[in-house]
Order: structure tokens, then sequence, then C-alpha cells
């Protein structure tokens, strides 16, 4: 590959054209609030530049990032286009 380098120069180098491969990530939260507001890992999303939310049974929501704060590792997520209220957990 030094070769095309050296012979060519830089911008005939055919990794300088690569793109970094796509990451994904998975982690867990909890739902806060039927409307939508669930909490996770800050480490889950700190790099993220899409978040898609997954459900128990499977269905798939896009959502927002409100807040994060990583010294707690704490990230507060929102997901939209709700056709029903989620299940969420009660704080007691």
């Amino acid at each position: 590959m030094d070769f095309f380098r050296d012979f060519f120069g830089q911008e005939m180098d055919p990794r300088a054209y690569e793109q970094a491969p796509v990451q994904r990530s998975s982690g867990s939260g909890v739902i806060i609030s039927n409307d939508g507001y669930i909490v996770t890992n800050n480490h889950v999303i700190e790099k993220a530049e899409q978040i898609e939310v997954v459900l128990h049974d499977r269905k798939k929501l896009k959502a927002v990032l409100v807040g994060a704060d990583p010294a707690t590792d704490l990230a507060l997520l929102k997901v939209g286009n709700l056709d029903d209220e989620l299940p969420s957990v009660a704080f007691g």
C-alpha cells in the first residue's frame, strides 16, 4: 500500500478514502413515565448519532437525548410518536 502513496501521492492512497465502520451498541433502560421518558446509562449513548429504543414487544421507536450526566453515568431519553401510553416504573 505504501507503493501507491510513494508513487502517486497521498491523494491516491486507497486508505485515505476508507470510511470508519458503523458501530452499534446496546444497553438497557427504564421507562420512567408513560409519555416516553427513559433513563439509561450515559456510556451507552454518549457518542450516538442516532438512538433507537426497542421495547419488550420488539417495537422500535426513535429517541432523542434530553440530557446526560457523565459524572453519574445517567442519560434521559424521550421517545415520540406513541400510539399508546407506555408502561412505566412506579416510584415509591
